[in-house]
């Protein structure tokens, strides 16, 4: 028999787990079935599973009326089983999940006569595209990211993390459009001007893109931002020719962040460019001295999930857990 991610009296399993592990005693795992069935038997058993999920909802919406606090119980219990479904290949059950409690977050604000935890929908939505982000799922992210960008329009962070998974995914005229959005609505958000900035000049719009990059070489932008925007912009100058602004540009950003390799590399090429082999050289040689880069440079962190207010989900999504639980364990007994 399957089991959830936690024992049921501490996470107060409602009968909405029961149909799902119902499901797999009944009619085994959907992975077994695919591999061993008949075509017909395996019509058959996608028709029971439907059936199943469409119980399952049925109930969830009767138990989210009567007691509607226990709807975030169900909501985490979701999220919970994404990931145990999805580290044993059972993908239906996994994305089952996702979208059901995709589905109570959405339903949150909707139901009459309660008003959920402040920022629960918005929290909950944030962390399942982490979720999903994480283990590759990044279109099912990027839906997720939608949905809460629809659901609480003012989302700094969901308008974030949707920019930043349609550049991820190769859609930089999607995300410059998203960004943009971003950065209307919160102009100083500083990862979304930087992000902005890189699918600007990837669309080809050069000076747009040099103007934002300079105008987050400020002491008050964040010191990882900086770094990326001289790399950017350095390589920018010198991709256009303008070698010796890229040249003061560099020693500028060398001066400030003497560690970052990566600049180094890039007066280096500057210098090469402006034929001065020999300062080229020179420029290559010091990178012996600084050993290896870490892994968290600011490059490999911008390539990485985007920041979306990671503290405030957590403490935000403690807090309802705890009351949607104890909610859930009053509604069914």
């Amino acid at each position: 028999m399957v089991q959830p991610t936690r024992q049921p009296e501490n996470l107060g399993i409602t009968a909405v787990a029961f149909i799902a592990v119902a499901a797999l005693n009944a009619f085994g795992s959907g992975r077994a079935l695919a591999a061993d069935a008949a075509p017909t038997a395996r019509c058959a058993a996608g028709r029971r599973w439907r059936q199943l999920f469409a119980i399952e909802r049925i109930t969830t919406l009767q138990l989210a009326k009567s007691h509607p606090p226990s709807l975030m119980g169900v909501a985490f219990l979701h999220r919970d089983m994404y990931r145990w479904y999805l580290s044993r290949m059972e993908t239906k059950l996994a994305q089952h999940s996702w979208q059901m409690a995709t589905m109570m977050a959405r339903m949150a604000p909707s139901i009459r006569g309660w008003d959920p935890p402040e920022g629960f929908t918005e929290c909950m939505l944030l962390d399942l595209a982490r979720h999903l982000a994480q283990t590759g799922q990044l279109q099912h992210a990027r839906e997720v990211l939608q949905i809460a960008v629809e659901e609480v329009p003012t989302s700094a962070a969901a308008m974030l993390g949707l920019g930043a998974l349609y550049e991820r995914t190769g859609y930089p005229a999607e995300a410059l459009e998203e960004l943009k959005k971003l950065i209307k609505a919160h102009p100083e958000n500083y990862e979304g001007r930087l992000r902005l900035a890189v699918n600007r000049e990837r669309l080809g719009a050069d000076g747009a893109a040099e103007e934002l990059f300079r105008g987050l070489l400020t002491p008050s932008s964040p010191r990882w931002i900086r770094t990326v925007a001289y790399q950017e912009l350095g390589r920018l100058l010198v991709d256009q020719g303008r070698v010796g602004e890229a040249d003061l540009l560099l020693r500028e950003a060398m001066a400030e962040i003497p560690e970052n390799q990566r600049l180094i590399i890039l007066l280096a090429h500057a210098l090469d460019q402006g034929q001065k082999p020999r300062e080229a050289t020179a420029e290559i040689e010091q990178l012996g001295a600084l050993g290896a880069q870490q892994t968290t440079s600011p490059r490999y962190r911008y390539s990485m999930w985007p920041d979306i207010d990671a503290d405030r989900v957590r403490s935000t999504l403690i807090a309802a857990e705890d009351e949607g639980v104890a909610a859930l364990r009053e509604a069914l007994q």
